[in-house]
Protein backbone atom coordinates (compact mmCIF):
# COMPACT_ATOMS: atom_id res chain seq x y z
CA UNK A 1 0.00 0.00 0.00
CA UNK A 2 2.68 2.45 0.74
CA UNK A 3 3.57 3.46 -3.26
CA UNK A 4 -0.27 4.25 -3.60
CA UNK A 5 -0.32 6.83 -1.18
CA UNK A 6 0.35 10.70 -1.99
CA UNK A 7 3.28 11.85 0.27
CA UNK A 8 1.27 13.37 2.56
CA UNK A 9 -0.27 10.30 4.23
CA UNK A 10 1.09 7.81 6.15
CA UNK A 11 0.16 3.81 6.53
CA UNK A 12 1.14 0.53 8.62
CA UNK A 13 -0.08 -2.71 8.42
CA UNK A 14 -2.04 -4.08 11.03
CA UNK A 15 -3.82 -7.16 9.33
CA UNK A 16 -3.17 -9.79 6.62
CA UNK A 17 -5.51 -12.16 6.13
CA UNK A 18 -5.79 -16.22 5.13
CA UNK A 19 -7.53 -19.42 4.81
CA UNK A 20 -7.67 -22.19 7.32
CA UNK A 21 -9.26 -25.03 7.51
CA UNK A 22 -12.07 -25.30 10.51
CA UNK A 23 -13.79 -28.34 12.07
CA UNK A 24 -15.60 -29.44 15.15
CA UNK A 25 -13.38 -31.92 17.35
CA UNK A 26 -16.52 -34.37 16.48
CA UNK A 27 -15.97 -33.98 12.75
CA UNK A 28 -12.49 -34.32 13.08
CA UNK A 29 -12.96 -37.29 14.55
CA UNK A 30 -15.87 -38.86 12.69
CA UNK A 31 -13.79 -38.68 9.82
CA UNK A 32 -9.74 -39.19 11.14
CA UNK A 33 -8.60 -35.87 9.87
CA UNK A 34 -4.97 -36.91 10.18
CA UNK A 35 -3.46 -35.42 6.61
CA UNK A 36 -5.35 -33.24 4.07
CA UNK A 37 -5.61 -36.43 1.68
CA UNK A 38 -8.30 -37.43 4.53
CA UNK A 39 -10.43 -34.42 2.92
CA UNK A 40 -11.94 -36.86 0.43
CA UNK A 41 -14.63 -38.13 2.99
CA UNK A 42 -16.43 -35.31 4.42
CA UNK A 43 -18.49 -32.85 3.06
CA UNK A 44 -16.41 -29.60 2.54
CA UNK A 45 -18.30 -26.52 3.33
CA UNK A 46 -18.29 -24.09 0.08
CA UNK A 47 -18.87 -20.14 0.34
CA UNK A 48 -21.53 -19.34 -3.28
CA UNK A 49 -19.03 -16.28 -3.48
CA UNK A 50 -15.88 -17.31 -2.93
CA UNK A 51 -15.69 -20.01 -5.49
CA UNK A 52 -11.70 -19.56 -5.58
CA UNK A 53 -11.22 -20.52 -1.71
CA UNK A 54 -11.27 -24.41 -1.54
CA UNK A 55 -8.94 -25.08 -4.87
CA UNK A 56 -6.31 -22.00 -3.78
CA UNK A 57 -5.92 -23.81 0.29
CA UNK A 58 -5.96 -27.63 -1.70
CA UNK A 59 -3.77 -26.45 -4.33
CA UNK A 60 -1.58 -25.59 -1.50
CA UNK A 61 -1.65 -28.57 0.44
CA UNK A 62 -0.81 -30.74 -2.59
CA UNK A 63 -3.88 -32.12 -2.95
CA UNK A 64 -4.98 -29.73 -6.41
CA UNK A 65 -7.11 -32.39 -8.12
CA UNK A 66 -9.71 -32.90 -5.02
CA UNK A 67 -12.77 -31.24 -5.73
CA UNK A 68 -14.56 -29.51 -3.03
CA UNK A 69 -17.71 -30.99 -2.85
CA UNK A 70 -20.27 -30.31 -0.20
CA UNK A 71 -23.42 -27.73 0.46
CA UNK A 72 -22.98 -24.32 -0.31
CA UNK A 73 -23.72 -21.19 1.17
CA UNK A 74 -24.61 -17.79 0.97
CA UNK A 75 -22.36 -16.46 3.56
CA UNK A 76 -18.94 -17.68 5.59
CA UNK A 77 -21.08 -17.56 8.72
CA UNK A 78 -22.85 -19.79 7.38
CA UNK A 79 -20.56 -22.44 6.61
CA UNK A 80 -19.05 -22.07 9.79
CA UNK A 81 -22.09 -22.42 11.69
CA UNK A 82 -22.41 -26.20 9.44
CA UNK A 83 -18.98 -26.48 10.53
CA UNK A 84 -19.59 -26.13 14.35
CA UNK A 85 -22.77 -28.42 13.88
CA UNK A 86 -20.45 -31.27 12.49
CA UNK A 87 -21.89 -31.43 8.83
CA UNK A 88 -18.45 -31.03 7.55
CA UNK A 89 -15.13 -29.11 7.31
CA UNK A 90 -14.88 -24.91 6.43
CA UNK A 91 -12.91 -22.68 5.14
CA UNK A 92 -12.29 -19.61 7.37
CA UNK A 93 -10.66 -16.55 7.06
CA UNK A 94 -8.13 -15.42 9.75
CA UNK A 95 -8.52 -13.20 11.35
CA UNK A 96 -12.53 -13.26 11.26
CA UNK A 97 -12.06 -16.85 13.13
CA UNK A 98 -9.66 -15.97 15.42
CA UNK A 99 -12.26 -15.73 18.22
CA UNK A 100 -13.59 -19.42 17.35
CA UNK A 101 -10.36 -20.85 17.54
CA UNK A 102 -9.67 -19.53 20.88
CA UNK A 103 -13.57 -20.66 22.46
CA UNK A 104 -12.49 -23.77 20.30
CA UNK A 105 -15.94 -23.66 19.05
CA UNK A 106 -14.06 -24.73 16.02
CA UNK A 107 -10.23 -26.16 15.31
CA UNK A 108 -7.98 -26.42 12.61
CA UNK A 109 -7.20 -29.85 11.68
CA UNK A 110 -3.91 -28.84 9.37
CA UNK A 111 -1.79 -26.31 10.31
CA UNK A 112 -1.90 -24.85 7.07
CA UNK A 113 -2.74 -20.77 6.24
CA UNK A 114 -3.09 -19.75 2.40
CA UNK A 115 -2.66 -15.99 2.06
CA UNK A 116 -5.78 -14.34 1.01
CA UNK A 117 -4.57 -11.31 -0.33
CA UNK A 118 -6.39 -9.22 1.87
CA UNK A 119 -4.72 -6.83 3.88
CA UNK A 120 -5.91 -4.21 6.34
CA UNK A 121 -3.60 -0.79 6.65
CA UNK A 122 -3.84 2.10 9.44
CA UNK A 123 -3.58 5.31 6.84
CA UNK A 124 -3.20 8.56 8.61
CA UNK A 125 -1.80 12.12 7.60
CA UNK A 126 1.91 12.42 8.26
CA UNK A 127 1.42 15.39 10.75
CA UNK A 128 -0.61 13.58 13.35
CA UNK A 129 2.17 11.78 14.29
CA UNK A 130 2.91 14.85 16.41
CA UNK A 131 -0.52 14.44 18.02
CA UNK A 132 -0.69 12.62 21.73
CA UNK A 133 -4.03 11.14 21.27
CA UNK A 134 -3.28 10.00 17.89
CA UNK A 135 0.02 8.63 19.04
CA UNK A 136 -1.91 6.45 21.61
CA UNK A 137 -4.69 5.41 19.20
CA UNK A 138 -1.88 4.39 17.08
CA UNK A 139 -0.28 2.02 19.93
CA UNK A 140 -3.63 0.87 21.04
CA UNK A 141 -4.80 -0.15 17.11
CA UNK A 142 -1.46 -1.75 16.72
CA UNK A 143 -1.46 -3.97 19.47
CA UNK A 144 -5.08 -4.70 18.98
CA UNK A 145 -4.61 -5.95 15.30
CA UNK A 146 -1.17 -7.68 16.58
CA UNK A 147 -3.38 -9.91 19.23
CA UNK A 148 -5.35 -12.13 17.43
CA UNK A 149 -2.11 -13.61 15.52
CA UNK A 150 -0.31 -13.86 18.62
CA UNK A 151 -3.23 -15.71 20.11
CA UNK A 152 -3.29 -17.70 17.25
CA UNK A 153 0.61 -18.73 17.69
CA UNK A 154 -0.50 -19.35 21.14
CA UNK A 155 -3.18 -21.58 20.85
CA UNK A 156 -1.46 -23.01 17.75
CA UNK A 157 -0.93 -26.35 20.07
CA UNK A 158 -4.42 -26.34 21.39
CA UNK A 159 -6.26 -25.23 18.37
CA UNK A 160 -4.76 -27.55 16.10
CA UNK A 161 -6.18 -31.37 16.27
CA UNK A 162 -3.78 -33.67 17.71
CA UNK A 163 -3.88 -37.46 18.12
Amino acid sequence: MPGYLPSFLKSRRLLLAGYLLLASIAAIQQWSLKRPGDLKGPSLLRVAHAAEDWPAWLKAAGIPRLAARGPEFQFYGQALQAAVDGLGIAMGIRPYIDDDLAAGRLVAPFALSVPKGMRWYLVYRSFQTEQRDFVAFRRWIMRAAAAPAARGKSAGKVAHHAD
